[in-house]
């Protein structure tokens, strides 16, 4: 796509002027390149118009720059709400985790409370996860219940956490085995 030059070989009829006038002749049909002389980076095509962007390329632009935008916006609220529900995962599970400790804390001496020969429910755990800023009013209440059941070797310990949040029932469950031999016992 080089342009076309045509060259006037110098004789001794033509002046100077003559000479870089011919060596400038380009071919019309091509893009001269020339520039405006107001506006240095506006190209001038040979048949008077600017080179630019059509309208179509424009509007093409602007549709792929607008699924990019909304993509990410989208992307950032799937984050968000993910992030959400595993902070109120986590902090479910370590409220009964901390209901399991405190049972598994407690003098393993059978078959006095709460480590009796039968299977026995501790419950009346309400517990809350979030308060609002004022501290007064649970904004995710649930309850923990707490399963004691005599087995070999000990008593298995079951406590289960059930809490609702944005219309979504969580429940988590966690075991463990409490016996002469668990830490904190003599």
């Amino acid at each position: 796509m080089g342009l076309k030059i045509t060259a006037a070989l110098p004789n001794r009829f033509s002046s100077g002027i003559e000479i870089v006038v011919e060596r400038m002749k380009i071919d019309s049909h091509r893009d001269t390149g020339a520039m405006s002389p107001r506006m240095p980076w506006l190209r001038i095509r040979a048949n008077g118009g600017s080179v630019g962007f059509t309208l179509i390329e424009v509007m093409i632009s602007l549709a792929l720059l607008l699924i990019l935008i909304v993509s990410s916006f989208s992307a950032i609220f799937t984050f968000r709400s993910s992030a959400g529900s595993l902070a109120t995962y986590t902090a479910a599970t370590a409220v009964v985790e901390g209901r399991l400790e405190a049972i598994r804390n407690a003098t393993y001496n059978p078959p006095n409370s709460p480590f009796l020969t039968a299977s026995t429910f501790v419950t009346n755990f309400s517990e809350a996860i979030w308060l609002d800023k004022g501290g007064t009013n649970l904004l995710v209440p649930g309850t923990v219940v707490c399963q004691i059941q005599p087995v070999t070797g000990g008593h298995l310990v079951t406590a289960t956490g059930t809490f609702t949040t944005r219309g979504k029932t969580n429940v988590i469950s966690l075991q463990t085995l409490v016996n002469k031999f668990s830490g904190g016992q003599n």
